[in-house]
């Protein structure tokens, strides 16, 4: 896959900004691979305004520091 090549030859970090999906299209974070997934629930989940998700792969998660953790 694109994902594998990218890793392997140039070691980088894939992030994929999923802002329009949550509530429109199903997405199986296994499938999809990413190292990080970002979505927002306000299009279409009609949460506030702010609220998100941010997926960190196991083996990246040491490398995030959240700002606020609840």
């Amino acid at each position: 896959s694109i994902q594998t090549l990218l890793r392997e030859k140039y070691n980088v970090i894939l992030l994929v900004d999923g802002a329009h999906t949550m509530g429109q299209i199903d997405v199986n974070i296994t499938d999809l691979d990413p190292d990080l997934y970002l979505s927002n629930g306000h299009k279409w989940l009609f949460s506030p305004r702010g609220s998100s998700v941010l997926y960190v792969k196991k083996s990246l998660q040491s490398m995030v520091y959240p700002t606020v953790i609840s």
